[in-house]
C-alpha cells in the first residue's frame, strides 16, 4: 500500500495507507493508521443515531470502495456499515468517505521509517488541539473541491478516474457531551442511493473499459512478471464459459487459472513448463452462455 504521512516540525506521523487494485476489480481501500491508542467513538451516519463506545481498536479502520459503488466500512466499531454511491469508474461528484476527529496531531503514531514514495504533506502551523479529518472522493476536474469551512491538506489523483481529498473542518454535528478527552471519533456519510446502480459482474467490465479507453469490447492484457494472460469479456455470461486457445506455436497449450462471469485468466504452458514472455497467439475459442 502506498502512504500519506503528515509533517509537523521535525515530526513525521502516519496518517492514510491507501490501494488501488487497478489490475483486478478496479476496488480502492483506505486504511487509517492508526491503532490501539486509548477510547473511542463512532456515528452509523451523520445524520444521527446513538454512538458506539469502545475502549480499544483491535484493528484498523478501512474503507473499502468496489466498482459498483458499494462502499464498506470495515472494523469502525458498533454494528457494520456500508452505504452505495457512484460507480468508481464513473465519479461526478464529490463523496465524503469518513469524518476523522482527534485529540490533536500528537495522537497519531510516529513513523519509524519514510520511504522515497511515501507521500508527505506538511501541518498547519497555526492549528492545534482537537481536529477533523475530511476524507473525500470526488472527480479529478473540479474547480473548486474544497469547502470554504475545510483547510486543504492534500489531493492524490488516480488515472484521471478519481481524486481522493483529505482537508481539516469542523466536525459535521453537534459533539454529545461526555466524550472522552482522548476519543478518536468517527463518522461515516449516509448513502446517495438505496441500491446498487450497477452489478458487481458490469462494473468490472465497465471499469476496464473505461481504464484502457475502450467501449463494448473486450479488454485483453499481460502481466509478464506473473506470465497471467486476462480477458475481461464485453458483457457478462450466465455462466463461466470453456475457452479455448489456439497458438501459432502449436507445442503451447492454455492453462485456466480462474474463469467467472465476466473474465478469464490464463497461464501459457510449453515443453519446458510455464512461459512468462509473451507469445503469439492465433485466436480465442469461447464456449459460452450469454445473458
Amino acid at each position: 500500500m502506498d502512504k500519506i504521512l503528515i509533517r509537523k516540525k521535525e515530526s513525521v506521523y502516519k496518517f492514510l495507507n491507501f490501494e488501488f487494485e487497478v489490475e483486478r476489480r478496479g476496488s480502492l481501500y483506505i486504511v487509517f493508521d492508526r491503532l490501539g491508542k486509548g477510547p473511542g467513538m463512532t456515528w452509523d451516519s451523520w445524520t444521527g443515531n446513538v454512538p458506539a463506545t469502545y475502549e480499544k481498536e483491535q484493528e484498523k479502520f478501512k474503507i473499502s470502495y468496489h466498482p459498483c459503488g458499494h462502499v464498506r466500512f470495515h472494523n469502525i466499531g458498533g454494528k457494520p456499515k456500508s452505504i452505495h454511491c457512484e460507480p468508481i469508474y464513473a465519479i461526478t461528484k464529490k463523496q465524503p468517505l469518513v469524518f476523522i476527529s482527534i485529540p490533536g496531531i500528537e495522537s497519531l503514531n510516529l513513523v519509524e521509517r519514510v520511504q522515497g514514495k511515501d507521500a508527505i504533506f506538511g501541518w498547519p502551523e497555526d492549528i492545534s488541539g482537537r481536529i477533523t479529518f475530511w476524507i473525500e472522493l470526488g472527480p479529478p476536474s473540479l474547480e473548486n473541491p474544497f469547502e470554504l469551512t475545510t483547510v486543504p491538506l492534500a489531493a492524490v489523483t488516480y488515472d484521471q478516474l478519481f481524486t481522493i481529498f483529505i482537508s481539516l473542518g469542523p466536525f459535521p454535528f453537534q459533539m454529545p457531551e461526555r466524550v472522552p478527552e482522548q476519543a478518536v471519533i468517527k463518522t461515516v456519510p449516509d448513502q446517495d442511493f438505496v441500491a446498487e446502480r450497477i452489478t458487481e459482474e458490469q462494473a468490472v467490465i465497465n471499469f476496464h473499459q473505461a481504464k484502457h479507453g475502450m467501449k463494448h469490447r473486450e479488454v485483453i492484457t499481460f502481466q509478464p512478471t506473473s506470465g497471467v494472460h486476462r480477458i475481461v469479456f464485453a458483457v457478462p455470461m450466465r455462466a463461466p464459459p470453456q475457452l479455448t486457445v489456439e497458438f501459432i506455436d502449436t507445442r503451447l497449450s492454455a492453462e485456466v487459472i480462474e474463469c467467472k462471469t465476466y473474465e478469464v485468466k490464463f497461464k501459457v504452458r510449453g515443453p519446458g513448463g510455464y512461459i512468462k514472455n509473451w507469445v503469439p497467439i492465433k485466436g480465442f475459442i469461447l464456449d459460452a452462455d450469454f445473458n
